[in-house]
């Protein structure tokens, strides 16, 4: 990519762009004014004044680079739909919170520099979908027709995000989502203008899998949600599975929102299976871990991305520890060797996102904090042309961001590579990096 990130990341980031010996497209930060979880379709931010933009984790270049006297652009903007009530609240108010505090930054350092030589004002317009799947379509379909923005970011779940993709097809705008099946981007001939830096539901299941390969296991029960996300992960473990020696002495579902899995989890114990792997949202998998502690039942258990996040942490208590969590680097970056590239680039977002709210990003915040910097860098070489938006992002290449080392191309619209998974395990209240 051949702009750069910003000021005071910069110095930190020309370090991680260093180690990761390529060059980065640059992000401006970029503040929206702060958006009200209520109502799936009214906007919950409104746009911050310029000022100018600096993107956590790369180097300046002239694109990026405050200039005096640059001249002001009308604003550039960015559309987002995130799940700020409903189930899926506690992912969708940590993004929320980042994409706020990035466009701050951004506009606290002149707003963004397009390709036009002008600095523009960075807007980030944010919907509530309730964590419906009908509201994100509705919320979307909003944005486009209605305010006009060249690039959204959607959703937080597979559930709203794969029928968002059918709404940015039509308008032929590109979208970010920050879910993971792979159903948003597969394939990529079907899916030019949808991308996401999350994993996808394969590698979830095969990074499980070979933790699960690597000690051993071979008869696991798999619990899993009827929604999206879950099938996507059933479907992922009866494939994959088999690869890695395991046999699936359950393979069991269940509805989202369930109380009570103790039926289920009678059945898994009388499988006696060496561990279990839940594919749920962190509700589901509070109630199956209770559940787990009342039956008397201790086996390992496996977890997935969808409870990365302190609110797991903070409902589950107790009951979560111990249990192993398939997450990025965000929550465990301390634990990482000082020459892996990522790592300078987390310990700067976590100091700006713990000054501003109080407490640490999770791995939600972390997908929000890469949708945002790749659209940034986009507008910088495409100001607001959705079609150069699109193209922008399907030629990033290496870039340093908090999910992982992302890499787009026609062939290939999901960043993460595998590479960058780890795995957590849940000690003393908190996620260290399991090893």
């Amino acid at each position: 990519m051949s702009s750069r990130w910003k000021s005071w990341f910069f110095g930190l980031f020309v370090v991680a762009f260093i180690l990761a010996g390529c060059a980065q497209g640059s992000p401006t930060p970029t503040p929206t004014a702060a958006p009200s979880p209520t109502t799936a379709a009214s906007p919950t931010a409104q746009p911050a004044a310029p000022t100018a933009t600096t993107p956590s984790g790369a180097q300046q270049t002239p694109a990026t680079t405050p200039q005096a006297g640059a001249e002001t652009g009308e604003p550039y903007r960015i559309g987002a739909v995130l799940s700020l009530t409903g189930p899926a609240a506690p992912l969708g108010g940590p993004q929320r919170d980042t994409l706020e505090l990035l466009r701050d930054e951004v506009n606290r350092q002149g707003g963004v520099l397009g390709p036009d030589g002008k600095r523009h004002p960075l807007e980030v317009i944010i919907y509530d979908d309730q964590s419906q799947p009908t509201q994100a379509v509705l919320a979307v379909t909003r944005l486009i027709e209605q305010d006009r923005v060249p690039v959204v970011i959607c959703c937080a779940t597979s559930g709203a995000s794969v029928p968002a993709v059918d709404v940015v097809q039509r308008a032929q705008i590109p979208m970010i989502a920050t879910a993971s099946s792979q159903a948003i981007t597969h394939p990529p001939e079907e899916r030019q203008w949808a991308f996401k830096p999350t994993w996808d539901g394969d590698q979830v299941a095969e990074g499980l899998l070979r933790n699960l390969q690597q000690r051993n296991v071979r008869r696991v029960a798999l619990l899993s949600v009827a929604n999206e996300f879950g099938e996507s992960g059933k479907i992922a473990f009866e494939q994959l599975g088999p690869q890695y020696g395991i046999d699936l002495v359950v393979n069991d579902t269940f509805n989202a929102g369930v109380t009570d899995l103790t039926p289920q989890l009678v059945r898994v114990r009388a499988s006696n299976p060496e561990a279990l792997v839940i594919y749920a949202n962190i509700p589901e998998v509070v109630v199956a871990l209770k559940n787990m502690r009342d039956l008397g039942m201790d086996i390992p258990v496996y977890l997935t991305n969808a409870v990365a996040s302190p609110a797991f942490l903070k409902a589950a208590g107790e009951t979560a520890e111990g249990a192993i969590v398939q997450t990025g680097k965000v929550f465990v970056f301390e634990d990482l060797p000082d020459s892996d590239p990522q790592k300078p680039v987390i310990a700067e977002f976590v100091r700006l996102y713990e000054s501003r709210y109080g407490s640490r990003p999770d791995a939600f915040a972390g997908h929000a904090y890469d949708a945002f910097w790749l659209i940034v860098q986009a507008f910088e070489k495409a100001g607001q042309d959705p079609a150069g938006i699109r193209d922008a992002i399907e030629g990033t290449s290496r870039f340093v961001g908090i999910t992982g080392v992302l890499t787009f191309s026609p062939t290939k619209h999901t960043g993460f590579n595998l590479e960058d998974m780890v795995l957590a395990v849940v000690e003393g209240g908190r996620f260290r990096l399991l090893r």
